[in-house]
């Protein structure tokens, strides 16, 4: 019986054993294939980080803060480096994201020690970066600054003393200042200058007279003439420090004539002559105009302090260039 069941004919005996012969081929080339094959390299996260260059200082540390340990590294100019290599390098997109926005901002990597102005960073991530950083000649020169200690005295530091951008605008400001006082100084010969205190009235003094105070060169005496005329005068000696940078120890020089000011009357003057008052400008001059067409004119203090358009401080400061006509 189970020979009627497992007999082949001669010809699939024959196929039978031709499939056999090609499996057992198949096989043994597989199993020799694998013996030959060479060892699988190691992944990228277990390779070892290279070697810094001969000329980077110290060696490769090992990483922490936000860095990934074991992340490849090389050469690498925080000026021009991109965003994918410092992904690379293993640092956190956040930190990359920060890097590249305050680079953006015009931040000039000059040292390694640069990159700690970066929000976020920390000495712990820049660690490991190191010894591959290599600052590019044309951003490792320091900016010069025309005015430095020798040209304003005392206590004036040079810009390029302090390259990081985010102090920059502080130091040109103070030294601007400087620069100014030292014009006061030196804008006018010093035997034409008040050998001791002497008033001048800061509604009548013409720029000679005003570059005659200790502390008070062309450009201060200019811009208090033009304050001046702007105002229509003036009602007490606080209002020079209106000046930018005005020297605040030269108010015991000034004294203010009362009732001298030029004043202007809400009713009977137009938008555009408001509009030039520093006190008033055209913003407040337009709201002033539209609330007497539909109001009618404006004859008090009181009747103005209702309109709200100016607050109580603005008010105060302006009453004194006012004048309310009753009719």
């Amino acid at each position: 019986m189970l020979k009627d069941y497992f007999y082949f004919r001669k010809s699939d005996r024959r196929a039978i054993l031709a499939l056999a012969a090609v499996a057992i081929v198949s096989i043994a080339a597989y199993a020799l294939l694998r013996t030959s094959e060479p060892k699988t390299a190691q992944p990228p996260h277990q390779q070892t980080t290279p070697a810094p260059p001969s000329d980077a200082p110290g060696s490769p540390v090992e990483t922490a803060g936000e860095v990934a340990a074991g992340a490849p590294l090389h050469v690498f100019d925080p000026n021009t480096v991109d965003s994918a290599t410092l992904v690379g390098f293993g640092i956190s997109p956040r930190l990359v994201r920060t890097f590249l926005r305050y680079r953006a901002a015009g931040k000039v990597f000059r040292t390694a020690d640069d990159l700690l102005d970066t929000y976020g960073w920390s000495e712990a991530d820049i660690a490991p970066l190191r010894p591959y950083i290599q600052i590019g000649a044309s951003f490792r020169q320091q900016p010069r600054y025309a005015g430095g200690r020798k040209d304003y005295g005392n206590g004036l530091q040079r810009y390029d003393d302090h390259p990081r951008s985010a102090q920059a605008a502080a130091y040109r400001q103070r030294d601007s200042i400087i620069r100014l006082q030292r014009e006061a100084r030196n804008s006018y010969p010093d035997r034409n200058k008040f050998r001791e205190l002497t008033l001048v009235d800061a509604n009548t003094a013409d720029t000679t007279l005003l570059m005659r105070i200790p502390g008070i060169g062309s450009h201060f005496a200019s811009s208090v003439v033009r304050l001046r005329q702007r105002l229509g005068g003036f009602v007490s000696v606080e209002q020079l420090l209106d000046i930018s940078n005005f020297p605040e120890e030269t108010l015991e020089w000034f004294f203010v004539t009362p009732g001298t000011q030029r004043r202007i009357n809400l009713a009977t003057t137009d938008m555009s002559e408001q509009g030039r008052h520093p006190y008033i400008g055209f913003r407040r001059a337009s709201a002033l105009s539209a609330y007497q067409r539909l109001y009618g004119p404006i004859r008090s203090a009181e009747q103005l302090r209702q309109t709200r358009i100016f607050s109580a401080e603005e008010l105060e400061r302006l009453l004194p260039y006012l004048e309310f006509s009753t009719q």
